[in-house]
C-alpha cells in the first residue's frame, strides 16, 4: 500500500472538505441539540428531496433517513464522525449569516 503525500494536492483538499463538512455539522448539532423541533425540519426536507432526487443522489438519502429513524443523537453522532456523508438534509438549517460565518472559518 502506498503511503498518502500530506503535500499533494488533492490530499489537501480532501482534508479541507473533511474539515468543513465536520465544522458544519458541529454547528448544526449545537443549533438542533438547543431546538430539537429542527430535526423533524430536517426530516421534512429529506422527505422532499428524495420526491425529487436523481437516482443516482437516492442512497445517500436513504441513507440519511435509515439514520434519522434512529433518533437525534444517533444521527448527530454519525455525522461528526462521518464527515464523507454526501447529501445533508442538516446544511439548509443554517441561517444565511450562520453560513457565511462557517464560510469564512472555514476559508483558506
Amino acid at each position: 500500500m502506498t503511503a498518502l503525500d500530506p503535500a499533494d494536492p488533492a490530499v489537501l483538499a480532501a482534508a479541507r472538505r473533511e474539515r468543513r463538512a465536520f465544522e458544519l455539522h458541529r454547528l448544526v448539532a449545537a443549533k438542533i441539540r438547543q431546538e430539537p423541533a429542527l430535526f423533524d425540519r430536517a426530516r421534512e426536507i429529506l422527505k422532499r428531496w428524495q420526491a425529487t432526487v436523481s437516482p443516482g443522489s437516492k442512497r445517500y438519502l436513504d441513507e440519511w433517513e435509515r439514520l434519522m429513524d434512529q433518533g437525534i443523537e444517533v444521527t448527530l453522532r454519525v455525522a461528526l464522525q462521518d464527515t464523507e456523508r454526501k447529501s445533508s438534509p442538516f446544511s439548509t438549517l443554517l441561517s444565511s449569516q450562520e453560513r457565511e460565518a462557517w464560510r469564512r472559518e472555514t476559508a483558506e
